[in-house]
């Protein structure tokens, strides 16, 4: 794998996991975690739907560009518009999922950005 790939895959989450600390400043101890956690949440609320939504278009352009291809070709576009379909399915189920398993962890004092009830 290339150098520049493994410093990209390294240091992504490392930046993403900043920006979460940096928006819970002035907290303490648990209250913390919290904080990151309930920001977490809303990032993962606000952007995985529309994700998920370009995933379902990109997969409905690949998918019929890959039929004005040959059958190789054909082939591939299937199975590249199924994982992109598939994908944005998990996106969606994150999405539902989230904020009830977060709330939990963080004893029911967790927002997503509204509140679970």
């Amino acid at each position: 794998m290339d150098r520049r790939i493994r410093k990209t895959i390294f240091l992504v989450p490392a930046f993403a996991g900043a920006v979460f600390a940096v928006q819970c400043e002035g907290c303490e101890g648990l209250k913390c975690v919290g904080c990151a956690l309930s920001d977490m949440c809303t990032e993962l609320t606000g952007v995985l739907p529309i994700m998920s939504m370009l995933l379902v278009i990109g997969a409905g352009i690949v998918y019929s560009a890959g039929q004005l291809m040959g059958a190789e070709t054909r082939a591939r576009a299937n199975v590249w518009a199924t994982t992109m379909i598939v994908g944005a399915i998990i996106g969606i189920l994150i999405v539902v999922a989230a904020p009830p398993i977060i709330n939990t962890l963080g004893a029911g004092d967790l927002n997503c950005g509204y509140i679970i009830k």
